[in-house]
């Protein structure tokens, strides 16, 4: 099988510090831990998916979701997030075996700003990594 992440990709990711991984984790595994997050919004906090109205609940626009993880936790299958293609593109980007495999379970959910359509709040967007960075 040929590795997920192309010499354009790569090189992409030196110039950028990121690049895009096409179906890096199956739709329905995505599909089941979306649903469990907003189920899990709307037991602890009223948060509901389709109510945009209960989402100005979520202080500062956004709900840290500590709880969630390991395992099976909330019902999703966190495990499968870690799809061999997405390993295999890390592998490419870190080197196999030298980098641990994190826990997916620190979920923090951002809604829309008060200011509305197009104020969504990016973390991270500072950050300027490379092949090259130490981190």
């Amino acid at each position: 099988m040929p590795p997920p992440l192309s010499a354009a990709d790569l090189a992409a990711f030196d110039r950028d510090g990121f690049v895009v991984l096409r179906d890096a984790v199956p739709r329905a595994v995505a599909l089941a831990c979306r649903d469990a997050l907003w189920a899990k919004l709307e037991g602890d906090r009223g948060i509901r998916k389709d109510e945009p109205a209960t989402w100005a609940k979520a202080e500062g626009g956004r709900v840290g979701l500590a709880e969630a993880y390991g395992g099976d936790d909330l019902g999703a299958p966190w495990a499968a997030c870690w799809s061999p293609r997405l390993v295999a593109a890390v592998d490419q980007l870190c080197g196999e075996d030298r980098w641990e495999r994190p826990g997916l379970g620190w979920w923090v959910i951002n809604f829309p700003a008060r200011g509305g359509a197009g104020a969504w709040h990016v973390d991270g967007a500072h950050f300027a990594h490379t092949l090259a960075s130490p981190e």
